[in-house]
């Protein structure tokens, strides 16, 4: 494939995404979506996301919404806007990591792959964390171990172990993560 239409393939590919994902801003909140969104406006009664106390999720995520409400305002597109930023971003990195291990053609397939899932259409657009930011975090953390791996480079190793840090900031299942991480180095 030449190299120009691929990259014009691409970058279309990543406006198509993000105008798919553009047009659910407008859901009303809903579910668990309400507690998450109350939390961060009203910590009192919601014990979801308390940024700043001891609650029921690790504040990492509270932070964000937190930080981008104070700055921006306090509005349902605000807060969707979030998770889609976070969406693009896990498509950017399930497209690097497929492309550097495997192949672009392959890149290209996965990047497809997960833009048209319907599970990641939605999880771009719900006000939580585990579909957007933790999954970021995996993805990261994906990303610097296997770059470890291929050049034994102990910064990439450092890194994994920071986003590791940064994913138990996001949410307790992160720990899951590094078994997966042990069975791959005990394998490998």
């Amino acid at each position: 494939m030449n190299p120009k239409f691929y990259k014009y393939l691409i970058f279309s590919l990543f406006i198509l995404f993000i105008v798919l994902r553009l047009i659910g801003t407008n859901q009303p909140i809903y579910d668990d979506e309400t507690n998450f969104v109350e939390s961060v406006n009203n910590p009192g009664p919601y014990l979801t996301i308390q940024p700043i106390s001891i609650h029921a999720h690790p504040p990492v995520a509270g932070w964000i919404y937190l930080g981008v409400g104070m700055i921006l305002g306090q509005e349902v597109l605000i807060y969707r806007l979030i998770p889609i930023l976070f969406g693009i971003l896990n498509l950017f990195l399930v497209y690097r990591v497929v492309k550097e291990y495997y192949s672009e053609r392959s890149a290209l397939f996965s990047l497809c792959l997960m833009g048209f899932s319907f599970y990641h259409l939605i999880m771009s657009l719900e006000i939580e964390i585990e579909g957007s930011v933790l999954v970021t975090t995996f993805l990261l953390m994906t990303y610097f171990y296997l770059k470890f791996q291929k050049s034994q480079q102990r910064k990439y190793l450092i890194y994994t172990g920071i986003v590791f840090g940064f994913s138990l900031l996001t949410k307790i299942s992160a720990l899951f993560f590094l078994g997966v991480i042990g069975i791959h180095l005990y394998f490998s």
